[in-house]
C-alpha cells in the first residue's frame, strides 16, 4: 500500500518528486535550494497531504 501511494506522488506534482536510491521518495535536485523557504515547504506539505487523503479516499470507495 505504501508503494502505491509513493507511485501516485511520483506521477503527480508536475515532476516535483523523483526516485532516489536509499530514500522512499525525493524532491528533484533542482528544487533542493527552495527547501528552506517557508512558503515552498508549506506548499509541498499541502501537496503531500492532499494526495495522501485522495489516495485513501479512493481506496475506501473501491472497497465498499
Amino acid at each position: 500500500m505504501k508503494g502505491q501511494l509513493m507511485k501516485l506522488l511520483l506521477e503527480s506534482g508536475k515532476g516535483f518528486f523523483v526516485e532516489k536510491d536509499g530514500f522512499v521518495i525525493s524532491l528533484r535536485s533542482e528544487l533542493q535550494g527552495l527547501v528552506h523557504h517557508e512558503a515552498f515547504t508549506e506548499q509541498m506539505k499541502d501537496i503531500i497531504e492532499y494526495r495522501t487523503m485522495d489516495y485513501y479516499r479512493r481506496r475506501y470507495r473501491e472497497t465498499r
